[in-house]
């Protein structure tokens, strides 16, 4: 049926909205699916990292964490500071 989820689906936005309100985030970002998609060689887009061999699923991670530690109140990332 239209407008289903999987359980799969419904775990990464769950993961997502947890991980948004472990930082203290009042909305949920792309980064913040992203995060919860590529969190571990078990998960979906960990997963898909491991079946093409084209990125390191550790890095993409680092990366991913060094971008959701700049997010402000779930409003995208933060603008530099001066």
């Amino acid at each position: 049926m239209a407008g289903e989820m999987s359980d799969e689906a419904r775990q990464v936005l769950d993961g997502a909205r947890a991980l948004a309100q472990e930082k203290g985030h009042g909305v949920i970002d792309p980064v913040h699916v992203a995060h919860v998609l590529f969190d571990s060689e078990n998960t979906v887009g960990g997963r898909a990292v491991q079946a093409t061999a084209v990125a390191d699923i550790k890095a993409l991670q680092s990366g991913l964490s060094t971008i959701l530690d700049g997010v402000e109140g779930g409003t995208g990332p933060a603008a530099p500071s001066a």
